[in-house]
């Protein structure tokens, strides 16, 4: 038990009587993170040097006893002591007793500048790993406030874990502005993937741990990352954001690190851990985040579940909401309830804006109303330029775009704001669908429209609200798109047909005879023409290569051709189908 200094004053208070800190000196001595050491309080040997040897005669309080804590390594702390009180003792220093003086002398020796003591350069030794780890975790943290992507902040978040753990006895290493800020570079990461939600389930659960606050969008953004860290989301997946949800709304509970009040009475040292905030409350986008999960996994009952936790928080459905709603009833090609929501949407009074009329257009598309679809495009694309492509059905002027105007809001509930023009999402699903259908004329007009730039037309096509040129570089996905349609749409017989497998019948209303080797040539041209820095899947080769295996089978020569383009700018490295395109291409008598 820590007591006083036998050579000193000869105290020994009862350890019921302990003062705070010599209890909080007791706690760290067990956990040996330092040794004893005792003082005698300063204001006690002044009243000694001016009162003589009765100024300390008496009962002693037990607040003239304490203990120095000590560094990490186990240094001792130097004990500093003013000079009156020094010069006041050397003038009394015949008729001060020997267990001042001794005290006196120790005061004076820890007192001393640096390099002045024999034990100087051992207590300068144990401290510099302190200070080279204080140094290291200040890097860290800066590094951890500062990186701009998610590799760099998140390995100086795990040498921060590493190095310096988790202690409930003293305060946590890593702020929770830190944390805070690493949980939003996670949140803004797209797409969610497992090792994302991963790694933004353990900073959320440090900032829970050490007694930080999870903010509702750091709630959010886990939920959402729980439902579609998988690339198809199953019934599994929205328990595990259910499971996060119950743990966001649940009622205040003991800290794991915390002591029982039991133990708290029973246990001389006190309780450090500082109690956890309230739970966060949940908005609107957490129930629309477990709403949509439902809708990806297609479960009737994960749906409803979502929508009774809806309905039952007494919040009112947003417009996420309402698009999440149209974008699985697109998916689904279930017009019924397309025209419901939307239906919805015009009466309270709602935007669309730019992503619902993408989702419209897919919905409608993929269902077979590619006449509606074509009619958005249309009155968007003229809110930034006038229509010229006669294919599209326009030629009407004005007139003609106010009518299909008109037709979309009174009909459809389909009302296009002014201010919205097309966008590369929009152009790349409708060339899918219209590629897809077979309608290879309207896919090259939105194509066209897509490639438009000063150097094919002239002049590009300006955005009447942001001055920005209307161009966009092809993806390839809409090459993709294209390739599979002359896969799907081309007739013509050939002779290397055991590797493409038979011709899939006719979907929806459109000329085969457009599908031609011709037009295929130029979109192979367009394709090659693209920078070096796209790199295209293993699919769009593969169907370049059915493609001009079904259009020209017979010419060995021009498949040859082909064959050693795509090989010259993209490589060697090669599915086995494409392998078995090559050999078969190859083994012919007239290709050795």
């Amino acid at each position: 038990m820590l007591v006083g200094s036998t050579s000193g004053l000869g105290l020994s208070p009862a350890p019921s009587t302990l003062p705070c800190r010599l209890r909080q000196a007791q706690q760290l001595f067990l956990r040996g993170k330092f040794i004893q050491r005792t003082r005698i309080s300063r204001n006690r040997v002044a009243q000694y040097v001016r009162g003589g040897e009765n100024g300390m005669s008496g009962h002693h309080s037990e607040r003239d006893i304490g203990v120095n804590p000590v560094s990490k390594n186990g240094s001792v702390l130097s004990i500093q002591t003013s000079l009156p009180l020094k010069r006041a003792c050397e003038s009394k220093a015949g008729s001060l007793p020997s267990h001042v003086k001794e005290y006196v002398a120790a005061v004076d020796v820890g007192s001393r500048p640096a390099g002045t003591s024999s034990n100087t350069p051992h207590l300068e030794q144990k401290s510099r790993p302190l200070q080279d780890a204080d140094q290291t975790r200040q890097k860290l943290l800066a590094i951890l406030l500062t990186a701009p992507t998610i590799p760099e902040a998140w390995k100086a978040y795990e040498d921060l874990m590493t190095r310096f753990p988790f202690d409930p006895l003293r305060k946590p290493s890593i702020p929770y502005r830190h944390l805070h800020r690493l949980a939003s570079l996670l949140a803004s990461s797209q797409p969610r993937t497992r090792h994302l939600f991963l790694q933004l389930s353990s900073v959320l659960t440090t900032l829970r741990r050490t007694g930080g606050h999870v903010g509702t969008w750091e709630w959010n953004a886990l939920i959402d990352c729980a439902g579609k860290h998988w690339r198809k989301t199953n019934m599994a997946d929205y328990r595990t954001a259910l499971d996060i949800f119950h743990d966001m709304t649940a009622q205040l509970r003991p800290a794991e690190n915390s002591l029982s009040p039991a133990t708290l009475r029973s246990s001389p040292f006190p309780a450090t851990t500082r109690p956890r905030p309230p739970p966060a409350e949940p908005d609107v986008i957490t129930y629309t985040t477990l709403l949509d999960i439902a809708l990806r996994s297609k479960l009737p009952s994960a749906i409803r579940h979502a929508l009774i936790l809806l309905q039952s928080s007494g919040l009112s459905a947003n417009r996420t909401t309402y698009l999440s709603m149209l974008a699985f009833y697109a998916r689904e090609n279930r017009l019924t309830g397309l025209r419901s929501i939307l239906r919805t949407i015009d009466e309270q009074g709602m935007e669309l804006g730019l992503d619902g009329l993408n989702i419209c257009i897919w919905g409608f598309a993929s269902s077979g109303r590619i006449d509606v679809a074509l009619a958005i495009y249309r009155v968007v694309r003229s809110n930034v330029a006038p229509e010229t492509s006669p294919h599209l059905g326009g030629g009407g002027g004005d007139d003609d775009i106010a009518a299909v105007a008109r037709y979309l809001r009174e009909t459809e509930c389909i009302a296009v704001p002014s201010s919205v023009g097309p966008g590369k999402i929009m152009y790349t699903c409708l060339i899918q669908c219209l590629a897809y259908q077979g309608h290879i004329v309207q896919a090259l007009a939105v194509f066209l429209d897509m490639l438009s730039n000063p150097e094919a037309q002239g002049e590009a096509p300006v955005s009447r609200h942001t001055g920005v040129p209307l161009c966009y570089p092809p993806s390839m996905v809409v090459f993709r798109a294209i390739f599979l349609g002359f896969r799907r749409h081309a007739r013509r017989p050939c002779s290397v047909t055991s590797n493409v497998g038979p011709d899939p019948p006719l979907e929806g209303l459109c000329d085969p005879s457009l599908w031609s080797l011709a037009n295929l040539k130029l979109v192979f041209k367009a394709f090659m023409d693209l920078p070096k820095g796209e790199i295209p899947g293993e699919r769009v080769l593969y169907w370049i290569m059915v493609s001009f295996v079904k259009l020209g089978g017979d010419d060995l020569h021009l498949l040859h051709q082909v064959w050693e383009q795509l090989e010259g700018k993209y490589g060697h490295g090669r599915s086995k189908r494409l392998e078995r395109i090559r050999r078969a291409i190859y083994s012919s008598p007239k290709g050795q």
